[in-house]
């Protein structure tokens, strides 16, 4: 795995995570609302990130510090001591080289120590392996599947969700 390191995604990363979030093939995986935009917005971003629901994390190499992705919990409720995670791995060139497993396992690490959560979850679209994979290798537990409730490209998929105790 590369040396990879996390900080708090701030409103200065706009413009680096902007083309990650723009690029079909990242977005094809986003919920229908953002899918396929033509241009993310800058608004939609600083609400995301102000929303007091939401952590967002910037992966970096080290020790160069040079952002190579992103990671996700979003929709945390604080009384249920739970959320969902996401990520996307903006540098294409950093694939299979464990750097989205790593950096999963790390905010999971935080989401227990940091967040203190009991549980996270997600969903991943069935075609879409390694991110399947990522998940079941920081022990993520397929626990159901929502059938054909991802519509793309004029056809419907499957959602494979998951979730793991922490």
């Amino acid at each position: 795995m590369s040396a990879i390191a996390l900080r708090e995604a701030t409103e200065a990363d706009f413009e680096t995570v902007k083309p990650w979030f723009e690029d079909p093939r990242n977005n094809v995986f986003f919920t229908a609302e953002l899918r396929d935009i033509a241009e993310y917005k800058k608004m939609y971003y600083l609400m995301a990130l102000r929303d007091r629901k939401n952590v967002y994390y910037m992966i970096e190499t080290e020790p160069e510090r040079r952002p190579i992705g992103f990671v996700a919990l979003i929709n945390i409720d604080h009384g249920d001591r739970t959320g969902q995670i996401w990520y996307v791995l903006g540098d294409k060139n950093q694939r299979k080289k464990g750097v989205m497993t790593g950096a999963v396992a790390r905010v999971l690490d935080r989401a227990r120590s940091e967040l203190e959560l009991h549980s996270v979850h997600t969903w991943v679209v069935d075609d879409n392996v390694a991110s399947i994979r990522v998940l079941e290798n920081n022990g993520f537990a397929r626990i159901g599947v929502q059938r054909e409730s991802y519509f793309y490209d004029g056809r419907y998929k499957d959602r494979v969700l998951f979730d793991k105790l922490l």
